[in-house]
């Protein structure tokens, strides 16, 4: 017998899970492999048998629904008695079974509604051979049926008649009676810490204290609590919460912890009390903000680990408890992609407060820049989230810079330490050592990663000082360790960062004493990687792949030193800098604002000084990674006054590569002109003269423009120009080999996923060419840098192109905008013409470059991807 419909309406659910699974995984994974595939076949034939529809499994768990209640006890039994003779080939197995009927709501083939949460904890209360029904089934079974009295089921609101189909003997049930917990019910749902409750879960399968931790806000509180509430079921003697937030004197850890487990202690030592109480139970206590009485609950720990037991604890605190035995867990960001949790985050707070709520794509974007912008925080998130009422999520956006005055509002019925997102940090702060405090506020100055030095210097202190409050602070989760490599940097999450800084901004001259510190660390510190440069390469513009990666790391912080020598009309300072970091410009996301820089500072130097002249290289540099084709003719005058042959040379160079596109004959005629000097050390007019030939459609001489100069030359785009050359002139081979390995692959300078992958979709070679592309679309979706996003829509229309979807790679390539690099948007001209629309494209180009901000295709490459990725999963 089987079902031609699914069952509606009022519905009878059997739900099973195999007993002690995790353990017999453990044990012998082959064995229960095995084992469990001959579960799913009896399970398979019984149900199908008795009429059943299975709207989901989940591992080894089968979710049943009935329209008949007697086949479904029927059922039931006919599983327990084939399962018992079943010849196993590994370790037999044994289920619980949970039985309940009522009305639910049936979609798409599934069931949701309150009866169906039922069902689910009936069976989890059970053990391996048992059936548990509900009194909405009892009569069915007929009358070999044991009463097993009102019980409490977790997530299930009210106590619940239980029986037991047969009189078969089992331990008592997996369930918890009202006085065995004293955990609060959460009001909300928890969102996107699935991976860190199966870590903690699985901790305490082996550890007795397992402490979490996260910076003020990461939601500590509630994710203990989801914790506590999916152990009940496993529980003998429940689950205890006691919340330290209000203990102020000494003795009061253990008087709450007393309080929560209901303890009375008449006198004597309470934490030996508690300790005797607990020491037959298999509990769980959750020990809820330690971090302003750390030391007595750390002492606490101690006590309950040198004690054997069954008991384990949870603890929660922005600083560890640091004894013997302790596991922790810490509490990462919200992923802020489109679809990532802290965007579901934000709508379902928003939703519950504006039931119409209901974001389209371009305002899933916005919440999820917004969210970014807020560390991922879910205290953040969900007080923004509260402001839909009178704002959008673009409004927010726009005042995120006032982030504590935005997010001062939210629940009023909050604890106040947490009300807030500056009172959650106040809570932090209030609890550092002076020393700490000064230290962790001069820290504000700094913008993303910084080492020991630099915090050493900001701050005032030795070195060796400096190593132990960064760790002191790491400890108390208001700094992250941010390791690259062989190199350990550290970095604060931008809220935090902006809470130091307002409290430096009220120290008298604090501000301004850290920030010329801060400017003279970065004067000093480049200056010797400058020095070291010329002294190996004779140039203090080459430098080797691995300083500029370093220097990448905490580009921010010099960036800031620049703003800060600009703001204090330090012009000389803010040139040494901009023209120190040329090798580091050209590897940025976002180049204009350099341009902007060095444009202001070189109209504060004298004419025709010396670091006026050095500063126009780095300008001509960054004028062709933007590709500014309007103003060749203006750098082409201006090479007519420079005195210094270098600096000619480079103005020539800015201006024959900015009409690469419009003009390439004239281009040509402009190189030969720089070729005249014969000073160029890093072979620009070979490069530019490649670039005009792969407009002009002469791929070999662009190859052999520059071919003897591959792999002499430290910067990404010279191999990479001769690899897009190759694979436009059909040798996508040989093209590959000079692409796939670069020792610069990472480098944004040139998009050697996007050029890989396009070698192997030329080469038929459709998976590993998708698996490219996709990956740097990824990448680049995360919006550092919209040129980048460019780039990956050249991968993306080709694939689609491969994927034989004409039409949408069209739309693709024609959505796509002027490329970071000459050779990548010659490259994209070459996939336009492909796909027959080479002039509407190169029409678009020219017109996109009278207005840079059109460059912008960010969202576009979001949707492009959500869409393939969508549609590729449907196929």
């Amino acid at each position: 017998m089987s079902l031609d419909t699914t069952p509606c309406g009022v519905v009878t659910f059997v739900f099973t899970d195999v007993e002690g699974s995790t353990r017999l995984w453990a044990s012998d994974a082959a064995a229960m492999s095995a084992s469990l595939e001959m579960h799913d076949d009896v399970l398979d034939e019984t149900i199908r048998r008795h009429g059943g529809y299975v709207f989901t499994t989940a591992g080894d768990a089968f979710c049943v629904a009935f329209s008949d209640v007697t086949s479904a006890i029927d059922c039931a039994r006919s599983i327990h008695d084939a399962l018992s003779r079943a010849p196993w080939p590994g370790p037999a197995l044994r289920v619980r079974i949970g039985i309940h009927r009522g009305e639910s709501e049936q979609r798409n083939g599934d069931y949701f509604g309150p009866t169906v949460n039922t069902a689910a904890r009936v069976a989890s209360a059970g053990h391996g051979g048992q059936t548990i029904l509900t009194d909405a089934v009892r009569a069915a079974a007929g009358p070999t049926v044991v009463d097993l009295g009102a019980r409490r089921l977790r997530d299930v609101p009210e106590p619940i008649h239980l029986f037991q189909d047969g009189d078969g003997a089992f331990p008592r049930l997996r369930v918890l009676p009202d006085a065995m917990s004293s955990l609060p019910i959460p009001s909300t749902a928890l969102v996107g810490r699935e991976e860190s409750i199966r870590i903690a879960r699985s901790q305490l399968l082996h550890h007795r204290l397992v402490t979490v931790t996260g910076v003020g806000g990461s939601g500590k509180t509630r994710f203990a609590l989801e914790v506590a509430e999916r152990e009940l079921a496993q529980l003998e003697h429940g689950a205890y919460f006691a919340d330290l937030s209000s203990v102020s004197d000494e003795g009061g850890v253990a008087r709450s912890i007393a309080d929560a487990v209901r303890l009375g202690v008449a006198g004597g030592d309470p934490t030996s009390q508690i300790l005797d109480y607990l020491a037959d139970k298999h509990a769980l206590v959750v020990l809820d903000n330690c971090e302003h009485v750390i030391d007595e609950c750390a002492v606490f720990a101690e006590a309950m680990l040198s004690r054997r037991g069954r008991w384990r604890m949870v603890a929660t605190s922005r600083e560890f408890l640091d004894v013997d035995g302790e596991h922790i867990v810490q509490l990462p960001a919200l992923g802020s992609s489109i679809d990532g949790p802290a965007v579901e985050l934000f709508i379902d707070r928003a939703s519950s407060v504006d039931p119409d709520f209901q974001p389209d794509a371009a305002t899933r974007s916005t919440i999820a820049t917004l969210c970014e912008h807020l560390d991922g925080i879910p205290l953040a998130i969900e007080l923004a989230a509260s402001r839909v009422t009178v704002m959008t999520p673009h409004e927010m956006l726009e005042r995120i810079h006032d982030r504590f005055r935005l997010l001062s509002g939210g629940r009023r019925r909050a604890r106040h330490r947490q009300s807030t997102l500056e009172a959650a940090l106040d809570w932090s702060y209030e609890l550092l050592s002076d020393e700490e405090r000064s230290f962790f506020i001069a820290l504000g100055v700094t913008a993303g990663p910084f080492d020991v030095a630099l915090a050493s210097t900001v701050s005032g202190v030795a070195p060796a000082e400096a190593l132990e409050l960064l760790d002191s602070l790491v400890a108390k989760s208001l700094v992250v360790i941010a390791r690259e490599g062989t190199r350990t940097r550290f970095r604060f999450l931008e809220t935090v960062r902006e809470y130091a800084l307002g409290h430096l901004r009220r120290v008298p001259n604090g501000l301004e004493t850290a920030r010329d510190l801060h400017l003279s660390h970065h004067l000093t510190t480049l200056g010797a990687t400058v020095e070291a440069a010329e002294a190996r390469h004779g140039s203090w513009v080459v430098w080797d792949w691995s300083t500029v990666t370093q220097w990448l790391s905490v580009i921010q912080n010099l960036e800031v030193a620049i703003d800060w020598a600009i703001a204090c009309d330090r012009h000389a300072d803010a040139a040494e800098l901009l023209v120190g970091a040329t090798p580091l410009w050209r590897e940025q996301f976002a180049v204009q604002p350099i341009l902007d820089r060095i444009e202001l500072v070189a109209a504060s130097l004298p004419t025709g000084s010396e670091l006026r002249e050095r500063l126009l290289i780095p300008q001509v540099q960054l004028a062709m990674v933007v590709n500014d084709l309007r103003g060749w003719k203006a750098f082409e005058s201006a090479s007519q006054q420079a005195r210094d042959p270098t600096v000619r040379e480079f103005r020539l160079v800015m201006a024959a590569n900015s009409c690469s596109m419009t003009a390439p004959a004239r281009s040509l005629e402009i190189e030969r002109e720089a070729a005249e000097h014969g000073n160029d050390a890093f072979h620009f007019w070979d490069k530019n003269r490649a670039d005009v030939y792969l407009f002009a459609g002469e791929y070999e001489q662009a190859v052999a423009a520059l071919r003897s100069h591959q792999g002499e030359n430290l910067w990404a785009v010279i191999d990479g120009t001769i690899a897009v050359a190759l694979l436009m002139a059909g040798r996508a081979d040989e093209a590959l080999r000079v692409a796939k390995d670069h020792p610069m692959r990472e480098s944004i300078r040139m998009s050697y996923g996007v050029i890989v992958g396009l070698c192997h979709l030329a080469l038929g070679e459709i998976d590993d060419g998708r698996r490219e592309v996709l990956n740097e679309a990824r990448s680049a979706a995360l919006g550092r840098m919209n040129l980048v996003a460019n780039s990956a829509l050249v991968g993306m229309a080709a694939l689609v192109q491969a994927d034989g979807r004409t039409d949408w790679a069209r739309e693709i390539i024609l959505g796509a905008r002027c490329q970071r690099e000459v050779a990548i948007n010659a490259l994209a001209r070459d996939v336009a013409d492909q796909l027959g629309v080479r002039d509407s494209f190169v029409a678009q180009q020219v017109e996109a470059l009278s207005d840079m901000t059109a460059n912008d295709r960010t969202e576009f490459l979001r949707s492009t991807l959500a869409r393939y990725e969508s549609s590729s999963a449907s196929r």
